[in-house]
């Protein structure tokens, strides 16, 4: 947004002195670039920051779980073992649900 004022002000700046467009254009393109690869880089860096903190929770969970003594729960980034942990907790919810429903009828 900042570019797009500054990228303004300068053509109305230079309107009079239109041999300088040609320039002025390739100077705002190249900034341009600069902050296209900077915010690129950025959100390259947050998801890097974000999978890390799930991952952290993960290993948490499945910590938890392990400790109460919930089946084939230990701490582990396997694939195919985070797949199972996945269906017994999905199994888990179901089987809350239909005990909540089973009470509220």
């Amino acid at each position: 947004i900042d570019l797009a004022r500054e990228k303004k002000a300068a053509l109305q700046k230079y309107e009079s002195m239109p041999h300088r467009l040609p320039q002025l254009k390739t100077s705002f393109q190249q900034k341009k670039e600069v902050m296209e690869k900077k915010l690129a880089e950025d959100l390259r860096q947050l998801d890097q920051k974000l999978i890390l903190q799930l991952d952290q929770q993960v290993l948490e969970q499945q910590s938890t779980l392990q400790q109460v003594g919930v089946p084939c729960f230990y701490v582990t980034i396997k694939k195919e073992e985070l797949q199972l942990q996945m269906a017994i907790v999905a199994l888990i919810r179901q089987l809350r649900d239909q005990l909540k429903a089973e009470r509220e009828a």
